[in-house]
């Protein structure tokens, strides 16, 4: 995810990213491990997630923190520390709708089985075919030299 964005979600939920800057508390230093396109569906989660922790009095603890968030096999992943089950059930629910939402641009999209598994809209897909394809194309070329 680009800095901004990044930044966007730290400053608007300063709570969940209190150990940003502790490698050894929260991975969440070296930025989120995921593209643009799941900005809106990491912020919305974020929200819910610092909604039910205020509502529910966790928020108020410095050991309730967002530890990773990332792509793993085309689907989101969002470690906390903790929660309670309508946290993890919001969790859940993210990882399971970031199946159908591509991950470059936020559209729709679908699990795609490529280089790396990705959730990706057919435009996407087709962009990460052809720079594939190319690349390939001039290994090939470059044997043949």
């Amino acid at each position: 995810m680009n800095n901004e964005l990044e930044k966007k979600l730290v400053d608007d939920f300063p709570e969940l990213f209190i150990h940003i800057d502790n490698p050894r508390a929260s991975l969440m230093g070296f930025g989120c491990g995921c593209d643009d396109g799941w900005f809106g569906l990491v912020y919305n989660l974020t929200k819910d997630i610092y909604d039910e922790a205020k509502k529910t009095g966790v928020l108020c603890n410095d050991d309730f923190y967002v530890v990773q968030i990332k792509e793993k096999f085309g689907q989101l992943r969002y470690y906390i520390t903790y929660g309670n089950d309508e946290i993890f059930k919001l969790i859940e629910e993210a990882e399971r709708v970031s199946a159908t939402i591509c991950e470059w641009c936020g559209e729709e999209g679908k699990i795609r089985n490529n280089s790396w598994i990705r959730t990706l809209c057919d435009d996407c897909q087709n962009k990460h075919e052809t720079k594939w394809a190319k690349k390939l194309r001039d290994l090939l070329d470059n044997r043949k030299e």
